[in-house]
């Protein structure tokens, strides 16, 4: 497998990862505006970013699962908004 370099775009922010054989690094995220970027890992092995507002929580977590490329992309909201 050649270097390949991925762009992702969560609703927090984006994530830009260089996948090689059988690793996978970190090489930017930036959060968007009224979000805060929390890096918990930055490869080889696996990249995790979360991108965190008042509102709004985005996560995005690459790595190899057996020789493959697995990536997952989760959006949740944060807290309760029915408050009449």
């Amino acid at each position: 497998m050649e270097t390949e370099n991925r762009t992702y775009w969560l609703t927090g922010g984006w994530v830009i990862i260089r996948i090689g054989p059988g690793t996978v690094d970190l090489i930017s995220s930036f959060a968007e505006e009224g979000f805060a970027a929390k890096v918990k890992d930055e490869g080889p092995e696996k990249v995790k970013v979360t991108f965190t507002s008042n509102t709004h929580k985005s996560e995005f977590k690459a790595e190899f699962d057996d020789g493959e490329f697995e990536f997952e992309i989760e959006e949740e909201p944060i807290g309760d908004d029915d408050d009449d």
